[in-house]
């Protein structure tokens, strides 16, 4: 079993939890189980190392509240639903997430332990922008209305108009716009290749 199926599985057996506890100046991730290691970061260590280590709490709570929410989403999905496997991935990124900041805290040159920290926040940013964009409810879009013309010059209706008996005249109808999964898929393939994703063994893992 490779690692993500491992902890896929792990996550699809576990309940809904928020994995981020942050206790004075530790911050902590547990719980998450399925080969990742509990992470405990002291961040008063980093008081002197100019970064602003709040922006990392405020990303991975965000990254929290995401991944919680994926997972009680996931749970109202049929299983065939493609879009499952897309909730069940950008989980598992924001896990692998914690995970790659516990690499990047271990680094020992505090120039080079900025500049990742930084490129991390970046990514885990637009990660969680994708999340939420991703879990938001369809937009309302406005369609023109439909409306016959009275006019009758080469045509009996205008370009760009049909008669519409199931509304009445000069009233749009509303339509619902869904997220683009191509986008999406794409934008987190982008964001797999900085996590270092091997994407074939992923497409496998998420299809057991």
């Amino acid at each position: 079993m490779g690692v993500y199926a491992e902890i896929i599985n792990a996550l699809r057996r576990s309940k809904c939890n928020k994995l981020v506890k942050m206790r004075g100046q530790e911050l902590s991730i547990t719980g998450v189980k399925g080969g990742i290691n509990d992470i405990s970061i002291d961040v008063g260590a980093f008081s002197n190392k100019n970064i602003e280590f709040y922006k990392v709490t405020d990303v991975l709570m965000a990254l929290d509240t995401n991944q919680f929410s994926l997972c009680q989403y996931i749970e109202d999905l049929p299983e065939n639903d493609p879009f499952r496997r897309d909730c069940e991935r950008m989980r598992l990124q924001s896990i692998l997430g914690f995970s790659q900041l516990q690499a990047i805290i271990s680094l020992k040159s505090d120039e080079q332990l900025k500049d990742e920290v930084e490129n991390w926040i970046n990514y885990m940013n637009e990660l969680t922008k994708l999340q939420i964009s991703a879990l938001s409810p369809p937009q309302l879009g406005y369609s023109p209305p439909k409306v016959k013309s009275g006019f009758s010059h080469g045509s009996d209706f205008e370009e760009g108009f049909t008669h519409d008996f199931s509304s009445p005249p000069n009233i749009g109808t509303v339509r619902m716009k869904s997220p683009d999964a191509k986008i999406l898929k794409a934008s987190l393939k982008r964001i797999g290749e900085y996590q270092n994703i091997n994407e074939k063994e992923l497409e496998e893992a998420l299809s057991q």
